[in-house]
């Protein structure tokens, strides 16, 4: 601890940026074996080195509390700010690279996706994702036994995320997401009519299927692993000729939904997991930008809401 100086804190920063070069390197590589090595992988961006460096800073602070050291090195090294992207409303696209790391889908475009993704078997995880605002791994993570379908509320208490090549179960990312989130009567129905599809891959499965008890499985039952949902749903947005967004967008875009003016109940709010937006309005909300004219974004979701249940027999 002692011999812990600023040189060697830098020298963790150094190692980083080592990492990401080589993964951005690997990305661009002509060999696919050497692109697929690093296939899910992402860089370490400045907000995570803030944060390592913060954590670096803690340790020392304690140790410095308990006269174990003498200075804080944490507190000596200096980084380059840590800016979050701001979202973007994917309006026109000419297929040209993303204008942000965070965009977000405008109305019509998430209608069209959910026009496209109708038939595939999880349907009811983007679509829950898109008006709840679930985090991927709180979705991949859901249970049956967190769900009051009767009652219209769905409690996010596990998810699932990615150690190394492992998926692992725990809890939900903060405090504030181990709350429970209300489900409009349209996402009750597709939650439903899921549910239905699912006991039908049961019986055909037989005793080959796994009662993993999650909303959201494999055909066998298994847990879905989050990286996995997360390609299936890029390729399905490169399908539908849509413009391209992450997964985890679709949370930032049911912060678009949620402002609204006629949807400003709790119960029926679709936000980011009607807590994020209600407890900390500025933590997802900043990402999303103003769509322009508000009687025509009124419209617009409520056509959206009549062409789900149209298109959606099942539902009704």
């Amino acid at each position: 601890m002692d011999r812990l100086f600023v040189p060697v804190v830098e020298r963790v920063f150094t190692r980083i940026d080592e990492k990401n070069a080589a993964l951005l390197a690997a990305r661009e590589s002509d060999d696919p074996e050497v692109r697929a090595s690093v296939r899910g992988k992402r860089p370490t961006g400045p907000v995570t080195k803030q944060r390592v460096r913060g954590t670096i800073r803690r340790v020392r602070s304690d140790a410095e509390r308990e006269h174990l050291v003498t200075f804080n090195a944490g507190a000596l090294v200096k980084l380059d700010g840590g800016k979050k992207a701001k979202g973007v409303v994917f309006k026109v696209w000419l297929g040209t690279p993303r204008p942000s790391p965070v965009m977000v889908w405008t109305p019509v475009q998430l209608g069209a996706f959910l026009d496209y993704a109708a038939t595939d078997r999880l349907y009811a995880l983007y679509h829950l994702i898109a008006f709840r605002g679930l985090r991927r791994g709180e979705a991949c993570g859901a249970r049956w036994i967190d769900a009051e379908l009767d009652e219209g509320l769905l409690t996010t208490a596990k998810q699932l995320t990615h150690v190394g090549r492992e998926v692992k179960e725990g809890a939900p990312k903060t405090d504030s997401s181990d709350a429970v989130v209300a489900l409009d009567m349209v996402t009750v129905a597709v939650l439903r009519a899921h549910k239905v599809r699912q006991n039908e891959e049961r019986l055909a499965w037989g005793s080959a299927w796994t009662d993993s008890g999650r909303i959201f499985t494999r055909q066998d039952g298994r847990s879905l692993p989050p990286d996995w949902v997360s390609e299936r749903f890029e390729r399905l947005t490169f399908a539908a000729g849509l413009p391209p967004i992450r997964l985890h967008d679709l949370r930032h875009g049911a912060a678009t939904l949620s402002r609204r003016p006629a949807m400003t109940s709790r119960r029926h709010r679709p936000c980011c997991g009607t807590r994020a937006c209600r407890s900390r309005p500025l933590s997802t909300r900043r990402f999303y930008r103003k769509s322009p004219g508000k009687r025509l974004k009124r419209v617009l979701f409520w056509c959206l809401g009549r062409w789900l249940w149209e298109r959606h027999p099942k539902l009704k």
